[in-house]
């Protein structure tokens, strides 16, 4: 295949993937591009993106192994112990046993390009009033392109951004003055907090809980509620989402329940990853916590109520996996559930807490 044409992309997924499976891999069912060999104390792991690689095992004997592999196969380039991956900054605090994630240069340098590195930095990302007026685009604003810069900042690193980033997202081809001042809002949100990072690793021997959230009828224009959801393993962030939900809830307790749906779904997905490497049974409880009594009772009842009967049957397969032990429901006051901040803007007193909450700070601090 030559490089740029449209099937290349396949072919050199083909060539990798048997490359890597030949030397005895068995690739993940959860993560096509996740690779592993061995179980527990010898696991040795492969991930791929596109053609960077992280390696990870127990011992520089079993890396120098996997390295000598694919240099056998392939011409590449030896990095040493990870940094930097595509854009991410990779620090190891062995004393302390930790890892800390964070994307400050990629961050300065969108900054740099857009004109924003001398922005006042503000203490809250979100800030932006709808209205169902026409809008004027203005072509010579790079929205779209500072907004496909800033989901890539959420998704890798910048759980903080999940809500603000969400709400400008929803007017790539309809954007006016507001949404650009709330798009120059966020950077200078990311301005202030340029040195924020994710940290991993060495807080709490609690395996995998979530939290869920919605705020009701969250969409001025359309009145679609916004789920949140965020999951921390051993006490550490691992999984986020703010997404308006596909439907119209007629009440905070449907909205919620449609929420915990979506929340449901993806700890089912991590609980089989976590299976797969051998770190936790799938089978095992997984706590979720919610604000919404009534959200908790309709997951644990199987009783028919005229309130109820017209929610969509694919959201009550959270009853079975409440009744089969798999999840569990817990209640959490709101200003508590750290999801909040997934699905609205907060006063930047509340925002400064819960961001706490997600192991997510200062590299000065």
């Amino acid at each position: 295949s030559i490089y740029g044409l449209k099937q290349s992309a396949k072919l050199w997924k083909e060539n990798i993937d048997s490359t890597i499976i030949r030397n005895g891999f068995k690739r993940l069912i959860t993560d096509q591009c996740v690779f592993i060999k061995g179980s527990k104390e010898n696991l040795e792991i492969i991930l791929v993106y596109v053609d960077d690689f992280i390696l990870i095992a127990k011992g520089m004997r079993q890396i120098n192994q996997i390295k000598k592999m694919l240099t056998n196969e392939y011409k590449m380039e030896d990095k040493g112990e990870l940094k930097f991956i595509i854009g991410l900054e990779v620090k190891r605090n062995r004393e302390k046993g930790t890892i800390t994630i964070n994307q400050s240069k990629y961050i300065e340098r969108i900054l740099t390009k857009y004109n924003l590195k001398n922005s006042k930095p503000v203490p809250t990302p979100s800030c932006i009033t709808v209205t169902n007026e026409s809008k004027q685009l203005n072509e010579t604003i790079p929205y779209r392109e500072i907004v496909g810069s800033l989901i890539y900042v959420m998704i890798g690193t910048r759980p903080d951004i999940s809500e603000s980033v969400g709400n400008v997202s929803r007017y790539l081809d309809k954007y006016g003055n507001e949404e650009w001042t709330a798009v120059k809002r966020i950077m200078r949100y990311l301005n202030g907090t340029i040195n924020f990072e994710l940290i991993l690793g060495n807080h709490s021997n609690e395996k995998l809980i979530g939290y869920s959230d919605a705020d009701w009828a969250g969409d001025k224009i359309d009145r679609k509620s916004i789920t949140g959801y965020i999951f921390q393993l051993n006490g550490s962030t691992i999984s986020w989402n703010s997404k308006k939900q596909p439907t119209v809830a007629l009440s905070s307790t449907e909205a919620e329940y449609m929420a915990l749906s979506a929340t449901t779904q993806e700890s089912l997905w991590i609980k089989q990853f976590l299976n797969e490497i051998g770190y936790m049974d799938e089978n095992e409880t997984t706590t979720i916590y919610e604000d919404n009594k009534g959200c908790i009772d309709l997951s644990k009842t199987t009783k028919h109520h005229k309130r109820s009967k017209h929610i969509d049957i694919r959201h009550h397969f959270i009853r079975d996996q409440v009744e089969d032990g798999r999840i569990k429901i817990v209640y959490k006051n709101t200003n508590e559930l750290v999801a909040d901040m997934f699905t609205k803007p907060l006063t930047k007193e509340k925002f400064s807490l819960l961001r706490k909450d997600i192991r997510f700070e200062s590299s000065g601090s």
